[in-house]
Order: structure tokens, then sequence, then C-alpha cells
């Protein structure tokens, strides 16, 4: 950890810029102040002294400051400041031109980091006061990207300035977000301005995750009648009805085996194909006969005249 990640992390605002404003790179420090800024950044007393009597504030005048070296662990002082929500400091750091998108050893960035902990004021700086931009789909080691994270930590708001901002809205994830892409994740987090925003901008609706999933099936495998209703008023024509996921099922056959009967009549009447079968050779009606005694008749018979 150098001095100015140290500035940094305890908010000594007006030690980090003079040590910006110094410039050039920090030599080595002793091991004494080694230990006492490792202290610190774990929460010991500010005010505590080397073996010389210097606090930590006395290192870090001492010495210069680059906004850009990486610690050990691959962190900048912006990712530091940005993980920490220290808006201040962020926009002190960026007086100075920082490099925005150096990773840490697990992906993230200072961008990543604004969104994973929820400080708007930091993500709204990053984003709308830099020139250029932070590069917006950069991954992280979950396969997360700034719009995945804003997606699943349920901050619509974030999310769709970053879709306004032309985030990539079909980049893939890897299975700690179920191999997913936005649309998906937005589907299983139940979040329907996310939904809709991502389909306004062309989002692929029938991209597949490693499950065979569309954003339509995840709606229907969960039962989330009004998910269904929205990507069926949203994206008609665009979106594909009957594809099937590696099970063999489609939709209408997840809302079958759900017994949601309103599902299978809106599905019904959009088109979806009733004749289709899983790859156990059941279709929707056989499903909902099996599910659900009566159901059948009332809702798929009714529909289809009868499949079998």
């Amino acid at each position: 950890m150098t001095p100015l990640h140290l500035a940094v992390l305890n908010g000594h605002r007006h030690a980090a810029k003079l040590l910006l404003e110094r410039q050039g790179n920090a030599p080595e420090i002793s091991t004494a102040q080694a230990e006492l800024i490792s202290l610190l950044a774990h929460g010991a007393n500010p005010d505590l002294s080397d073996l010389y009597g210097r606090t930590a504030l006395h290192l870090l005048l001492d010495h210069n400051a680059d906004p850009n070296p990486q610690d050990n662990t691959g962190e900048t002082a912006l990712i530091c400041a940005a993980s920490e929500g220290r808006d201040e400091i962020v926009r002190l750091l960026l007086q100075y031109h920082p490099h925005l998108d150096p990773q840490t050893h697990d992906g993230g960035t200072a961008l990543l980091w604004a969104v994973r902990c929820l400080s708007t004021e930091t993500f709204t700086t990053l984003l709308l006061h830099t020139n250029p931009v932070p590069n917006l789909n950069l991954q992280d080691c979950n396969g997360g990207t700034a719009l995945l994270w804003a997606i699943t930590e349920n901050h619509p708001s974030v999310a769709e300035t970053l879709i306004q901002h032309s985030a990539n809205l079909d980049i893939p994830a890897s299975e700690y977000f179920g191999s997913a892409f936005p649309l998906i994740c937005a589907v299983r987090h139940n979040v329907p301005r996310t939904i809709h925003q991502l389909i306004q901008h062309g989002a692929d609706l029938n991209r597949q995750d490693a499950n065979g999933g569309t954003a339509l099936i995840c709606a229907a495998v969960e039962a989330r009648l009004d998910i269904v209703r929205l990507l069926l008023e949203c994206s008609s024509p665009r979106l594909d009805l009957d594809v099937r996921d590696v099970t063999g099922s489609t939709a209408l056959i997840w809302a079958a085996r759900n017994r949601c009967a309103d599902m299978v009549d809106l599905l019904l009447r959009k088109g979806a194909d009733y004749t289709l079968r899983d790859s156990k050779g059941d279709s929707a009606l056989s499903w909902a006969g099996r599910e659900w005694a009566g159901f059948g008749g009332s809702v798929v018979v009714g529909a289809v005249g009868g499949d079998g």
C-alpha cells in the first residue's frame, strides 16, 4: 500500500492533494513505516506514530505520489476511493487524470466498485465527469460488468444510465451470474424498469443462457405472469415464443407445468406452438392434464382442440 492509498483509505483529502501536487513516484519506506501504514489500513488510530515519532500524516507528506501505481492486490488509489464511496477524493484524483480502467486481481475497476457498493454519487462522478469515460464493458473475475452488477444489486437508475451510455446489452457472464445476459438477469431479479429499458435499446430477446433459457422461458419457469406480459407487450414481433431450453421445454410448456392458466392462455393467444413436445415427449397439454386436474380442459383443450 502506498502513502497515497493510505490517504485515500482514511479520507485524508488534503494529504492526498499535497501528494498529488508534488508528483513523482514514492520512494521506498522503512519497515516501521510500512507496519504503521498496514495497521492504519486495518483501522488503527491515525494518531499513532512510528519509531521516530512520526504519524501517518507525516509519512504521507514526506513522500511524493503518483495516482496510478497498484498495490499487491492490483488496487489503485482511484479504485480504493471508489470502493470506499469517498466521492470527494474521487473528484480530487480525477483532477490529476488517473488511468480509469486498471483492474484489481479479481477484475474490479473503479466503476465496477462504485456500482457494487451502490455509491451513486461516485458512479455519477466517474461516468459523467470524465472524458473519455471509463470502459463500461470490462468484466471482473465473475464475468460481471457494471450493468450486470447494477441489475443484480437492484439499482435500476444506475442500470438505466449505463444502458443510455451504450453499455453492451448482450455480453455473456460466467456461472456466478447463471451464465446469463443482462436481460435474463433482469428477469431473474424482477426489475421491470430495467427489462423495459433493455428491450427498448435493442437487447437480444432470444439469446439463451447455459441451460438454453431465454428471458421468456425464465419468466415462465418462475411463473412471473407480469414479466411474461411485459416481454410480450414490449418486444413483439422480435420475440420467439417457441425457443426450447436444454430439456426441450418452451415457455408454454413451462407455463403448463407450473399450472399458470392465465400465462398459458396469453401465450396461446400470442401464437405459441402447442404441438411442441419436450425431451420426454410431453406437450403443454399433457403437462397441464397431469399437473392440475381440470386445468387442461379449461384452458389448453379449449384452445388447441385436444393434443394428447
